[in-house]
Formats: structure tokens, C-alpha cells, sequence
């Protein structure tokens, strides 16, 4: 058995480079995510953070020949209709009022956004404005 040191050496070493790329193969892929899994943002809320099944939420508001609707679980609602008991009172660009019991409860479509006129701000007059010369940016 003639077996020179150098060829030994040669046969260790790449066994011990395919066990490493093996082991680290096995390592690495545990803690890897599946691509196909949505991300975690994506995953259905917990039944803690759902609202409760009596809450109503407003999720559409349509106009349609210039009469509003709202749209609830895939069906088309309009004023005097009613949801849960509650009868439609009115539906304005953002909002719907509820009647229920006596008492009207307004709901909006996007609560955390609040419409208000802009101040301060008034376009220039057609006298006031100046027009440039596209050529050499001066005044005409």
C-alpha cells in the first residue's frame, strides 16, 4: 500500500468540506422562512385584536346617479334601510348616522382623518401672476 501524505491530506480535507457544507446545510435550513408563507403582517388579526361581532364598521361609501349609498358584508344600503335594528338616517361623503333607540350615532369612514378647510391659502389672482419666457427663464 503505497499511499502518498499528499493524497491522504487531499481525500480529508474535501471530506471535511462536504461535511461542512452538509452540516451547515442542515443548520441553516431550520431557521430559514418558507417563501410561500405570507408575511407576518399579513397573517389574520387575533381574536383579541378583532372587534367585537355587535361593532358595526363603515367600509364603503358609493354614489350612484347622485343618490349615497354605503356598502356592508357585500350588500348596498341607503337611507331609511336598516342594519342590526338600526335604521339609516343619513349618508354623507364620509359618514353614515345610525338611528337606534332614540339615539343617533354617527359613524365615519375614516375616523383618524379629519376634513377642515385649508387656512391661509388663497390662489393668486390672474392680475398678480407672472408669466417666464421658457427660453432664458426671464420675465415677460
Amino acid at each position: 500500500m503505497n499511499r502518498s501524505p499528499k493524497r491522504l491530506s487531499r481525500r480529508h480535507i474535501g471530506s471535511l468540506i462536504g461535511l461542512a457544507l452538509f452540516v451547515s446545510g442542515a443548520v441553516f435550513g431550520q431557521t430559514m422562512r418558507d417563501p410561500t408563507e405570507p408575511p407576518v403582517s399579513f397573517t389574520a388579526p387575533s381574536a383579541a385584536s378583532r372587534p367585537p361581532k355587535d361593532e358595526f364598521k363603515l367600509e364603503h361609501l358609493v354614489t350612484i346617479n347622485g343618490v349615497r349609498y354605503m356598502v356592508w358584508n357585500a350588500r348596498r344600503y341607503a337611507v331609511g334601510d336598516r342594519i342590526n335594528g338600526a335604521r339609516i338616517e343619513r349618508i354623507t361623503e364620509s359618514s353614515i348616522s345610525l338611528k337606534n333607540a332614540g339615539s343617533v350615532r354617527t359613524i365615519q369612514l375614516f375616523p383618524s382623518i379629519e376634513k377642515r378647510p385649508v387656512g391661509g391659502s388663497t390662489p393668486a389672482s390672474a392680475s398678480t401672476r407672472t408669466s417666464m419666457d421658457s427660453k432664458d427663464g426671464t420675465k415677460k
